[in-house]
């Protein structure tokens, strides 16, 4: 129990700790003297605020279940945060319940790099929306993953941006070849870009209908792996 990453909790059938290791102490701020023998809502109101006495309930009636992302403030001692936790019941040598196990994990660093990671993806959704240019971005099995309405523009698909993400990208060139003054050679040429997997600035390509495109390819890498790459189309 104590030599846990995650906390560790026991309560007996009256709902009061019995057991409370070295990383709920971390967690919560409260030592095993401030908390054992307490029933639990009494130290943790927001156990009944969130309904998560109803499943510890459920734990004692002999039923393992688990919550996720639930938010924690501590009155005592003002710190606040999200955990998940796994309950599961005590079973006795003659099959009765004697109680419940939690497993508890703090989840607030985690919460807090999904935020800012949200936030992050968001701006950059927001910002290649609004690019004059038209944007296609792929993942690493060429799956669509974003695409602008300028790019839905430029090449005059019946289509809005959402409508594009999910299919298979070589698929999509393949239909949409006749779009270009040279099919052949500018599918033969995206696939050794692609191969390649280094930047490509300002490569002129020449439509059907006479317009001229000036293309870039930008591969994208994180920590030396390849996770798929963007294109950007502006017409000139």
């Amino acid at each position: 129990i104590e030599s846990s990453v995650d906390g560790i909790i026991a309560l007996d059938t009256n709902y009061r700790y019995q057991v409370w290791n070295s990383p709920m102490e971390e967690l919560s701020g409260l030592s095993r003297s401030d908390v054992v023998g307490r029933v639990a809502w009494e130290v943790f109101p927001f156990l009944k605020e969130t309904g998560e006495d109803k499943l510890i309930a459920m734990a004692m009636a002999g039923q393992s279940v688990v919550t996720q992302n639930r938010a924690f403030v501590v009155p005592e001692t003002g710190r606040e945060g999200f955990f998940e936790a796994r309950y599961s019941p005590l079973i006795g040598p003659t099959g009765q319940v004697m109680g419940c196990l939690g497993q508890v994990r703090n989840i607030t660093e985690q919460k807090q790099a999904d935020y800012q990671l949200r936030a992050t993806t968001s701006r950059l959704t927001t910002l290649i929306q609004n690019l004059q240019a038209g944007i296609l971005v792929e993942d690493e099995h060429r799956r669509i993953l974003l695409a602008n309405q300028t790019f839905c523009q430029i090449f005059r698909l019946p289509l809005s941006p959402e409508a594009l993400r999910g299919p298979d990208c070589e698929k999509l060139l393949i239909q949409a070849a006749s779009l270009f003054r040279d099919p052949p050679a500018i599918i033969q040429g995206i696939r050794q870009v692609l191969k390649r997997r280094q930047p490509v600035i300002g490569e002129e390509i020449e439509l059907a209908d006479g317009r001229i495109l000036e293309r870039d390819y930008i591969p994208i890498f994180i920590d030396d792996d390849y996770q798929g790459h963007l294109w950007q189309y502006r017409d000139i």
